[in-house]
């Protein structure tokens, strides 16, 4: 029996007693973490629990403020601040003002600075003036802390979920500060690989630290964390959200993107893409796109939908017309941040994602291929079709394909997406298969029992149970 099962089937006496959270994070954006603890803090108050969330800011806190949510600007570790002033030390002239302006005024939209770049460029200058730049990010971290423990005296904060480093480190100050007893979320290999020197400490307080899969598990006992403590979440899906929509509500969504200038066709075969255009991400998006000139040959009617927004949005435009110009009809659509995803997941016969994408793909019965952008241990990043025989090494990378043996390239999607699309039937299949799949594993309803058993178990001293593999 998996871990989420004992969870639903063990509601243990005191668990009526309301838990006063704090979910504390750097970014409310619609990426992979955002769109998690939106779903999280929802599910908990739910349950009848006060949730309480922390971060920079982002898109997603009107979400929680609609769900009655409490959210509170925290500027985590003040990153933002160190790359500000660093940015203010090295150059001296008219852009300063210039980009100050921009900064607070993105701040002050509570949608939260984009840094990456500012923050990389920000290093450079932390190294040039490491005296000057060090100190205003000592006050900033200072003034985070500050800002943090008076949250929490305030709303009386029982237990903090922490998710990044920088988060971990605000909660560990707390709990060494107050007392408080905190868990740790750790969504990335990346992440898990900075045990040893990072978590040390983390790893002597906290109460249990949470890994979004087998892989960051492993990287966690790797870094000389405990396995005691570490617990596996499969991520959180709303399961009344996601699901198969009905034959009318997928021609409305159609009728409203032909009406935005977009030619889809309702008896053409789709693609899917979804999530932020990130940098990062760039390989696999190109690829996706790349792949159409080579499905279009044995697939007349295909087309591609991509959905989202962020740094290569402009890139991915430019490829979408080039690519519609050379084929001659309408090929790829770029429509932008899509509100509502699962609708396009629904009119789509295909779905091309990683993480939460893909199992929210699932959900709606959606056929998705695991078309990855970071290389995994064994050399590839290509997961290849979700199916019966393979979901369970793939839900242990957490669907981001880095278990493969291939790198992502067009020609791998385009043959994976031919097969799927010429056979409608094993296509249909697959999508039963997944939306069985991510209710027995990723439901938030079952989910939040796991977690909550979590909460409840460092609150009485204890450590939460390994939470098992996918049976």
């Amino acid at each position: 029996m998996s871990s989420l099962a004992k969870a639903a089937n063990s509601d243990v006496a005191g668990r009526s007693r309301q838990l006063n959270v704090l979910l504390l994070l750097h970014w409310m954006r619609t990426d992979g973490s955002g769109v998690y603890y939106a779903r999280l803090a929802k599910a908990l108050a739910k349950r009848g629990h006060k949730v309480v969330v922390a971060s920079t800011g982002g898109p997603l806190v009107h979400e929680l403020k609609c769900a009655g949510i409490r959210h509170h600007c925290v500027r985590l570790l003040g990153l933002e601040y160190a790359a500000a002033y660093a940015r203010f030390f090295e150059i001296v002239d008219r852009r300063v003002l210039k980009y100050f302006k921009k900064w607070w005024a993105e701040a002050a939209a509570n949608e939260g600075p984009d840094l990456e770049g500012d923050f990389r460029w920000g290093y450079r200058g932390l190294k040039v003036r490491g005296v000057t730049t060090g100190f205003w990010f000592v006050v900033a971290v200072v003034a985070a802390l500050a800002r943090l423990t008076i949250l929490v005296k305030k709303e009386g904060i029982e237990v903090i979920e922490a998710h990044s480093t920088g988060a971990a480190a605000l909660a560990f100050c707390c709990n060494w500060l107050l007392g408080i007893p905190y868990v740790v979320n750790v969504s990335a290999p990346r992440l898990a690989g900075l045990a040893r020197s990072v978590f040390p400490a983390i790893n002597a307080t906290a109460g249990s630290i949470i890994a979004i899969s087998e892989e960051c598990a492993l990287y966690l006992n790797r870094g000389f964390v405990r396995p005691r403590k570490i617990g596996i979440i499969h991520g959180v899906v709303d399961l009344q959200r996601f699901r198969r929509l009905g034959i009318e509500e997928n021609r409305e969504y159609l009728g409203s993107l032909r009406e935005k200038g977009f030619d889809m066709g309702e008896h053409t075969k789709k693609v899917g893409i979804l999530g932020r255009l990130d940098e990062d991400k760039r390989n696999s998006i190109i690829s996706s796109m790349l792949a159409m000139p080579i499905i279009r040959k044995d697939i007349q009617t295909a087309q591609l939908v991509v959905a989202g927004d962020g740094a290569i949005a402009s890139e991915v435009q430019q490829l979408a017309a080039k690519i519609n110009g050379e084929t001659g009809s309408f090929v790829v659509a770029v429509i932008g941040h899509e509100e509502r995803p699962e609708r396009l997941m629904n009119v789509c016969d295909v779905i091309l994602g990683v993480g939460t994408v893909a199992i929210e793909a699932m959900a709606c019965e959606a056929a998705v291929i695991v078309a990855g952008h970071r290389v995994g241990p064994q050399g590839g990043s290509f997961g290849g079709v979700v199916s019966p025989e393979n979901v369970k090494e793939l839900a242990g990378y957490y669907f981001t394909g880095r278990n493969g043996r291939e790198e992502t390239s067009p020609e791998v999607i385009a043959e994976a997406c031919t097969e799927l699309l010429r056979h409608d039937e094993y296509r249909n299949r697959l999508g039963v298969f997944g939306r069985q799949f991510v209710e027995e594993f990723c439901n938030v309803d079952k989910t939040v029992l796991s977690i909550e058993n979590i909460y409840r178990g460092i609150l009485g001293k204890g450590t939460a149970a390994n939470c098992e593999r996918p049976d």
